[in-house]
Formats: structure tokens, sequence, C-alpha cells
């Protein structure tokens, strides 16, 4: 098993940027902000989230 000493912190803020985006995609929905490019930002959360669990995974 390979222990990763900033496994926690990374996961952290893994979380945080996907609650942040969760939370503009209500506000939008609601009609209180107007969101624009959101698209990347999810695939590039994706790309980082796949590459952290490869990481964990051992692969």
């Amino acid at each position: 098993i390979i222990v990763i000493d900033e496994q926690k912190e990374l996961l952290r803020q893994l979380k945080g940027i996907g609650s942040n985006i969760n939370r503009l995609t209500v506000l939008a929905n609601m009609g209180k902000v107007q969101v624009i490019g959101l698209e990347k930002a999810a695939g590039e959360l994706s790309e980082v989230s796949a590459a952290l669990r490869a990481v964990m995974e051992g692969r």
C-alpha cells in the first residue's frame, strides 16, 4: 500500500472544488447567476479526480 502524505489535503480540495461547482450550478438553475464555461471546469475536475484515483489504486 502506498501512503500519500498529502492525500487527505488533495481529497479535501477536490471535494471543495466539486462543492463550488455544485453551488454555482444550483444558483444558475435558480436564475440567480449566469455561468458560462463550467463544462471546461467540470471536465478538468474529472481529469484530476481520475488521476488521483489512479494514484490511490497504484496504477
